[in-house]
């Protein structure tokens, strides 16, 4: 009789999750794949299951709202310390994700309140 490995989908989602923090949204999926020793379909099967999106357009999401976070803690950042301190590529990166996620280019935010990153940063 061969013993079947059951693997409990709540746990994997879990641990997917707290690698995404701890990485603040800067890991690949094969990273997470290679790290939980899961495979690629069987992380985002339970994934999309528990939490509704795939783990890597929650793991961009994460990833930009802590570079919001940093933005708002450190006011003063330069662009370059905000792509360096947050793990993107390079500038083009990062303001690809701000006209996507905030529907605005990085020049523009300047003009937008506080409170409405607050409130976005919340949601």
């Amino acid at each position: 009789m061969q013993q079947q490995i059951v693997v409990d989908d709540c746990s994997i989602v879990k641990k997917v999750l707290a690698l995404i923090y701890e990485a603040q949204g800067n890991i690949s999926i094969k990273k997470i794949e290679e790290t939980l020793a899961v495979n690629r379909r069987m992380i985002e099967r339970h994934f999309i299951s528990k939490i509704g999106i795939s783990p890597k357009l929650y793991s961009q999401v994460f990833r930009f709202k802590c570079a919001m976070n940093y933005l708002q803690t450190n006011p003063s950042a330069t662009w370059a310390a905000l792509t360096y301190n947050n793990g993107f590529f390079d500038q083009a990166h990062i303001i690809r994700y701000f006209k996507e996620y905030l529907k605005v280019s990085p020049n523009n935010l300047v003009k937008l309140y506080l409170d409405f990153i607050n409130y976005l940063l919340k949601h």
